[in-house]
């Protein structure tokens, strides 16, 4: 259970971190 919601997590993480480095690339 606490696994599937760090892995939640991390890809919440990756995902903001890709679309910062879109938004940043304007």
């Amino acid at each position: 259970m606490i696994l599937l919601f760090v892995n939640a997590f991390i890809d919440f993480s990756f995902l903001s971190t890709t679309i910062l480095q879109k938004e940043l690339q304007k």
